[in-house]
């Protein structure tokens, strides 16, 4: 979760990632109006790690949608072209 604005990627405090593997390499992934955003993760700096997140901070952010993910049952995310 980011915990700060980050302009350069453009990221905003509580914004969610997903670290995952893609050929051998950890990348996060951003969702955004355009699909997913793929940032380094050497990139990023005000951001706290986690397995799950309360609605508390989510506090400010708009979610028209949201995930929940259960153990044993698969989740792929699109790798970047």
């Amino acid at each position: 979760m980011v915990t700060r604005n980050d302009r350069l990627h453009a990221l905003v405090n509580g914004g969610t990632g997903l670290v995952v593997e893609v050929n051998g390499e950890r990348r996060v992934a951003f969702a955004d109006g355009a699909g997913l955003r793929w940032v380094e993760p050497s990139q990023l700096a005000d951001v706290d790690t986690g397995r799950s997140m309360t609605v508390h901070k989510r506090q400010g952010q708009g979610q028209y949608r949201s995930q929940y993910l259960r153990r044993g049952v698969p989740f792929r995310v699109r790798p970047p072209a």
